[in-house]
């Protein structure tokens, strides 16, 4: 290499030094806008809900809305979230903080919060909005029962909340998308609606959740007659899940849609 050569090249060592520098500041500088454009979580402390009654809140942006709700050990909890313009995340802590249980899955339907106490104190509801949801909308909450758990409130609640934790982790497997996965995810989803199954008519909602997930499985799987079949089953009021399997983000084979139209589902939509 030339001297000439040698020297234009350190200078554009130089220059692009320069560049990536300036660039560097450039970016770090967007980075800082971006987070300061970003809006903040707020945490609201909500008004003291009354058992029996429905409170009708809007939430939006990144709101968390925290309601209180004292029990003593031993006690059930049973509470609902009607979503009726927005998808809500519900999570309840108990007064260590710790999560109990999270209720996340009927889209724009309604949320079950079932749990019996295992300390004294105070538990937080914490409601915040899906992110891929509308920026703002409106749900109920209303506290159904706070009372000492009878030995069949013990069994709810313990089936319930087996059911909801094979759910989410069946819903985790299934996001891979492989066929290993997907199986685990379909053996995840059996487990939970049988769990569902076990406390009578009390989580037919839940249950027919469990079965659209079946069905998604065994249509990750290309086995379209099992899917179909799981989908009919939970189809217990005309269009029911059809509505949601046609409105969501998912996407169906033309095999799909075509079954759902051969059960008379799609006129429901």
């Amino acid at each position: 290499m030339s001297k000439m050569s040698n020297a234009r090249w350190k200078r554009g060592l130089a220059v692009a030094g320069f560049v990536l520098v300036v660039h560097g500041v450039g970016l770090a500088e967007l980075q800082a806008q971006a987070r300061e454009a970003t809006p903040s979580v707020v945490e609201r402390v909500m008004p003291r809900l009354v058992v029996g009654k429905e409170a009708l809140v809007t939430i939006e942006g990144n709101d968390i809305q925290i309601y209180d709700i004292p029990m003593e050990k031993g006690q059930y909890l049973e509470l609902i979230i009607k979503q009726k313009t927005v998808d809500a995340i519900a999570t309840l802590f108990d007064p260590q903080g710790k999560q109990v249980l999270e209720a996340s899955h009927t889209g724009r339907g309604e949320e079950l919060v079932v749990a019996i106490a295992e300390q004294t104190g105070n538990y937080r509801l914490q409601v915040r909005r899906n992110e891929q949801d509308a920026i703002r909308g409106d749900y109920g909450v209303q506290v159904v029962a706070v009372r000492s758990a009878s030995q069949n409130d013990k069994s709810k609640a313990s089936a319930y909340q087996s059911g909801s934790q094979a759910l989410a982790e069946g819903l985790k497997m299934l996001k891979v998308g492989q066929p290993a996965s997907s199986q685990q995810a379909l053996t995840k989803f059996k487990t939970a609606l049988s769990y569902f199954k076990s406390s009578g008519n009390t989580f037919t909602e839940m249950e027919v959740v469990a079965l659209q997930y079946v069905g998604d499985s065994y249509a990750q799987l290309k086995d379209y007659k099992k899917a179909l079949d799981a989908y009919h089953e939970a189809l217990t009021e005309p269009g029911k899940v059809a509505k949601a399997l046609l409105s969501s983000s998912r996407l169906f084979s033309v095999e799909d849609a075509y079954s759902l139209q051969r059960i008379g589902a799609i006129e429901y939509a």
